[in-house]
């Protein structure tokens, strides 16, 4: 009359080992993703909301977490990886559209591919919304682990720097809020697990397993709905009068930016910055309902009242614009001017900061235009 008993303990004793082998198996190759690799997400916009955008949206993450197809078998490829924040990401926008797929696309034309000396172009984009450089340093340091070499890193970052210190009230006094790995990669190794299953680093590998193999997909309706409530929220809000001093936050950012292209500079052949765009001009108040950033407070979980007025907000982006020149001249380091050459409009842009399909056309050309244009002066010499 044991037997049950027996059973429950070799049913015990067997999960125990599987969780203690999967946990090992993490801690000895795990790796550390920007992206859950093999996530695939279905997105119905709401068009009442975001008019300028495709009425459906793609967001699939390829085996190496990267947004973006699998990169070529073949040896003679080309190898660029996009990072930076929500300007990066480009969360709203199909897999098709968003600018570094329109820069690959741009880079597989024939005369580009002569001049990379190539057969073809992968683009991987591992930017993600919210992530400063700060954060951005440790993510690079981790996912650049998964790499044996990279011809290119190309970074449009800085935004969310501004944006991260606005959201603190923009202090004087000013120390970034922490972000663990948790927030900072969406797959890695670390724990803390534990021996629920829910919990487990069992959990954690069969879920890998499942999405690399049987490929669901999320689906997700009414996607942007949030961003008119933060329009409606921004219209409504109070707007702030003083002008606070923005050099604490801009000597950190120009530390941490010198410090991410250091480590981009460890694995990639090549560094490129993207200076970041925006609608560059004064706004009337019809076009001012577009916006929703540059609040005291996080937008996303409904704290905001009080927000910086327009010019004062592209006064903080123009002294970060100046900075990215500053580091890049002092490195050395190649760059591109995205502002003089796009439409300062909102066909462009969706809202202060973000790109409608069409601006991501325009700026796909130009970041592939400067990436040839930067080979071919090297190559000569000049």
């Amino acid at each position: 009359m044991m037997w049950p008993l027996y059973l429950v303990g070799a049913g015990l004793l067997g999960w125990v080992a599987t969780e203690a082998l999967a946990r090992l198996y993490m801690k000895a190759r795990g790796r550390y993703y920007a992206w859950q690799p093999n996530a695939r997400t279905r997105m119905e916009m709401d068009l009442t909301a975001l008019p300028q955008l495709d009425a459906v949206t793609h967001f699939d993450i390829n085996s190496i977490g990267e947004r973006g197809a699998e990169p070529p078998t073949g040896s003679n490829y080309y190898h660029a990886i996009a990072m930076g924040g929500s300007a990066v990401e480009c969360y709203m926008l199909d897999q098709k559209t968003e600018w570094p797929h329109q820069v690959q696309l741009q880079l597989n034309q024939p005369e580009a591919l002569a001049t990379l000396g190539v057969d073809s172009v992968h683009v991987g984009n591992i930017g993600r919304s919210l992530m400063a450089c700060g954060p951005l340093c440790t993510m690079l340091d981790g996912v650049l682990r998964n790499y044996e070499s990279v011809d290119l890193i190309f970074m449009m970052v800085g935004s969310s720097d501004i944006v991260a210190w606005t959201e603190q009230g923009a202090p004087a006094d000013y120390t970034p809020k922490e972000m663990d790995a948790h927030a900072i990669f969406r797959a890695h190794p670390l724990g803390p697990f534990s021996w629920n299953p829910m919990s487990s680093a069992f959990r954690r590998l069969a879920s890998s397993a499942y999405r690399k193999w049987a490929k669901p997909i999320e689906q997700r309706e009414r996607v942007g709905k949030s961003v008119q409530r933060n329009q409606e929220k921004r219209a409504q809000g109070t707007m702030l009068k003083h002008v606070p001093d923005a050099s604490p936050m801009l000597e950190l950012y120009r530390e941490n930016l010198t410090r991410l292209v250091g480590i981009a500079r460890k694995k990639a052949k090549r560094v490129l910055l993207v200076h970041t765009p925006w609608v560059d001009r004064e706004l009337s108040a019809e076009e001012q309902k577009h916006l929703w950033n540059f609040g005291s407070g996080k937008a996303q979980v409904g704290q905001v009242q009080e927000y910086f007025p327009w010019d004062t907000a592209l006064s903080f982006l123009k002294g970060m614009d100046r900075v990215t020149h500053e580091v890049a001249a002092d490195l050395g380091t190649a760059q591109v001017d995205l502002i003089p050459h796009i439409e300062q409009n909102f066909n462009t842009f969706y809202d202060d900061l973000h790109l409608t399909p069409k601006g991501c056309r325009d700026v796909g050309q130009l970041v592939a235009d400067a990436i040839v244009a930067d080979h071919a002066s090297r190559s000569s010499g000049s």
